[in-house]
């Protein structure tokens, strides 16, 4: 584990911890959770679909956007929320994607979002199991 001075222009207002692959992980792990990670988990994920819309849909935009899925998995396995993930994190993402972009469009890039979390669970499922892939099917 490292520390990261956090501050603007240089100016150093605290220092919290941070792992570089998932920061909320460490913290999940270890029984604690800041309140911070939901927000900011939040906050990366619309930034990224903002990105990705922005974008134009491009392969860049898809990627970055499967990458963001992948962690988002990771860490919600890890953050423990279960049930409450669609209220707490969920919800919120769609809620901000709507307010940006309107019904239409906001729900159009959730539903990318929520395929690309779909597809990140299978690629781990795959990964987990790979002797039960239809292609190695004899």
């Amino acid at each position: 584990m490292r520390t990261k001075p956090v501050g603007t222009a240089g100016t150093t207002i605290g220092v919290r911890r941070i792992n570089s692959d998932f920061p909320a992980r460490e913290a999940a792990d270890s029984g604690e959770f800041d309140g911070r990670e939901i927000p900011e988990r939040i906050s990366r994920c619309v930034s990224t679909m903002v990105y990705y819309h922005k974008d134009c849909y491009s392969w860049a935009g898809a990627n970055l956007l499967f990458e963001e899925a992948r962690s988002f998995r990771v860490w919600a396995t890890a953050s423990g929320l279960g049930g409450a993930l669609q209220h707490r994190v969920l919800e919120p993402i769609e809620r901000e994607l709507n307010a940006r972009y309107g019904p239409e469009v906001g729900g159009r890039l959730h539903r990318h979002f929520l395929r690309a979390l779909d597809d990140a669970a299978e690629e781990a499922r795959e990964l987990e199991t790979p002797h039960l892939r239809p292609d190695r099917a004899g």
